[in-house]
């Protein structure tokens, strides 16, 4: 059976518990004899104490303050910058809209203008902010669009057409602008009105279709009457010698047109190929004239019409083809002289030619004959493809129809420029104006 017994207490142990008890009363009578010590100190040592509180505390106060500060007018400073690159981004964001070559018109929801760019201006200066749209453009379909777009937030196209002295073709996109509205949601209260001008563009589809057009019916009617007189000749005039003869002269004719034709479509595609590249030869103008004239001397004399050539002594060598330039010569005199006799008929007429220095960079090579002349309508189309003011009349010359196509390109890849006047019953002048060598960069 185990026993458990209490240890006895060793002598460091006693002395531990004698001190703890005897402790309290030592303090006491420490504190009765010197009390007024005691007070001294401890108020010395809260007044440090208090002290040094105090200057902890200024001292955190100050480093909070300085903080806050700090965070302050680093705050201020991220917001300047901020706002100063908001700035610079909203500039550039308006050059890049004034700069777009298109039409461009913000309006809020009342169809008031809210801005436009550079080119909005240009096409409608009476267009300020603040105003109705309907005040320069009054197209329903155009308004029924923007109330569209307001109410279902889509995207819509629409065309219209500008009223001016030459009509001007605009395609509208409608596009809705998102903002913020009170309730903060997304709601459309802003529209932008992205216009393209296309009239260039309908006009050159219509201009390609019409060209497609009259190639197949230039080349037909010629075709035409090969195929028929052929199938004469080998039926019931095949034994007629004398119809024979006459249709195979036809046919001559009809092949050598559109062989004409052909020639001169190929001209022009071959200078159109090199209109970007201007000419490097020296020319010397005159020389060209002269032998241009004395090539169409003889038809000339045949039409009863004398070419007067006037070309000043001081004229300078331009940069140019010879070839080429001697082509819109030949085409711009051969119709003078076709055409130039006075009111269509034979008689005598005069074909002027005339070189002569407009300023120091540039000639001027002007031919005026005394034709019927041509009305101002026509006076714009003169130089497209296949376009006769009289039809009839220019088959029967021999015209394709061309020519003037072909001195139009030649002209540009000159770097020149083609001026066309007429007065009916008085005759037509067609003034070519050329860069002479020193003006042309190369």
């Amino acid at each position: 059976m185990n026993k458990s017994y209490l240890t006895a207490p060793t002598l460091p142990e006693k002395v531990q518990a004698a001190v703890i008890a005897i402790a309290p009363i030592l303090v006491m009578i420490i504190s009765f004899y010197y009390f007024d010590y005691i007070s001294m100190v401890a108020a010395l040592l809260v007044g440090t104490l208090s002290s040094v509180t105090i200057y902890i505390l200024s001292s955190l106060s100050l480093e909070r303050e300085f903080y806050v500060k700090q965070q302050l007018s680093i705050t201020q400073s991220d917001l300047q910058s901020s706002h100063h690159a908001l700035d610079q981004r909203a500039e550039m964001i308006e050059k890049m809209i004034d700069g777009l070559p298109d039409p461009l018109i913000f309006i809020n929801k009342k169809h008031r203008c809210l801005r436009r760019n550079a080119t909005a201006r240009d096409y409608f200066p009476n267009l300020s902010p603040g105003r109705p749209i309907t005040s320069v453009l009054r197209h329903p379909e155009l308004i029924y669009g923007i109330d569209y777009v307001l109410d279902t937030g889509e995207a819509r196209s629409v065309a219209i057409e500008l009223p001016s002295n030459v009509a001007t073709k605009m395609e509208v996109r409608i596009l809705p602008i998102a903002t913020i509205g009170e309730d903060g949601n997304n709601e459309h209260s802003a529209i932008l009105l992205a216009m393209q001008d296309v009239t260039k563009v309908e006009r050159s589809e219509a201009m390609r279709a019409d060209f497609v057009a009259n190639v197949s019916h230039e080349l037909r009617t010629p075709l035409t009457s090969l195929v028929g007189f052929a199938e004469t000749l080998l039926g019931p005039a095949k034994d007629d010698e004398e119809a024979r003869l006459q249709f195979l002269g036809i046919m001559q004719e009809q092949a050598e047109r559109m062989l004409q034709i052909i020639e001169d479509l190929l001209s022009l595609s071959r200078i159109e190929v090199d209109e970007h590249s201007r000419p490097t030869e020296e020319v010397d103008i005159r020389d060209a004239l002269r032998k241009t004239c004395d090539t169409l001397k003889m038809k000339a004399d045949k039409n009863q019409t004398t070419l007067d050539l006037k070309i000043a002594e001081d004229i300078p060598l331009i940069q140019g083809d010879e070839g080429q330039l001697i082509q819109v010569f030949q085409n711009l005199i051969d119709n003078a002289i076709k055409y130039g006799s006075e009111n269509g008929a034979k008689k005598n007429s005069v074909v002027t030619v005339t070189v002569q220095n407009v300023d120091e960079a540039h000639i001027s090579v002007a031919i005026a004959d005394q034709g019927k002349g041509i009305p101002e309508d026509s006076l714009p189309r003169l130089t497209e493809r296949f376009y006769r003011v009289d039809t009839a009349r220019s088959r029967e010359m021999g015209g394709t129809g061309l020519g003037l196509a072909i001195v139009k390109h030649i002209v540009n890849r000159h770097r020149g420029k083609l001026y066309i006047t007429s007065e009916v019953d008085k005759g037509s002048c067609f003034s070519i104006s050329l860069p002479i060598r020193s003006s042309i960069i190369s």
